[in-house]
């Protein structure tokens, strides 16, 4: 789109979209658009079998909160993924960045699992909603830590010459995703 920041200097087939069955080959991949982390952040929803009994596989598009991340988006985005997955009846998980769910260690536990051992990755429909609540936690505390900073600087920013700070809005909750100063003469 015209909207993206680079050029692609190849043909798009398509975009993804929310809610988009994706084939290839014999398993289709579901998309949904879970914005927060970025605004067109995508999760995914993935069939596979373990011992030739099939499994849906969650996977969390959006690993960690950016500078930029609107914290409350990202939080509307874990609960509605949720949703879909205990309406999915999804009943594993991997992640997109190994180092947040145990990928490595799971997977070498995969290599070397004896038959009727339980496979890691496949946790269970409400394990699958605790794992994503870890991702709601997480913005919460980024909103408590971004209100902070927020409120450590309209402390020592209050009355400082040249400096007007916006006033806190009636009925407006603040997603603390920019901090709100504006400079005399800019």
């Amino acid at each position: 789109p015209d909207s993206f920041p680079w050029r692609l200097n190849y043909p798009m087939d398509f975009y993804l979209e929310d809610m988009g069955e994706y084939r290839f080959g014999d398993t289709t991949i579901t998309t949904v658009l879970t914005p927060g982390h970025t605004e067109g952040c995508m999760s995914f929803l993935i069939p596979v079998t373990d011992e030739g009994e099939p499994h849906l596989l969650a996977l969390w598009g959006g690993t960690s909160l950016l500078p930029s991340s609107d914290p409350e988006v990202y939080k509307n985005s874990v609960l509605r993924f949720s949703d879909i997955c205990r309406e999915k009846g999804v009943d594993g998980e991997i992640a997109s960045h190994p180092f947040f769910d145990s990928t490595i260690e799971r997977l070498n536990l995969v290599n070397n699992i004896a038959e009727g051992v339980p496979n890691p990755f496949i946790i269970g429909t409400e394990n699958c909603v605790k794992y994503l609540a870890k991702y709601y936690r997480m913005a919460e505390e980024e909103i408590a830590k971004r209100k902070a900073v927020v409120e450590q600087y309209r402390r020592r920013l209050e009355g400082a010459a040249g400096i007007v700070l916006c006033k806190p809005q009636k009925d407006v909750t603040p997603n603390y995703a920019y901090f709100p100063v504006v400079f005399d003469g800019y």
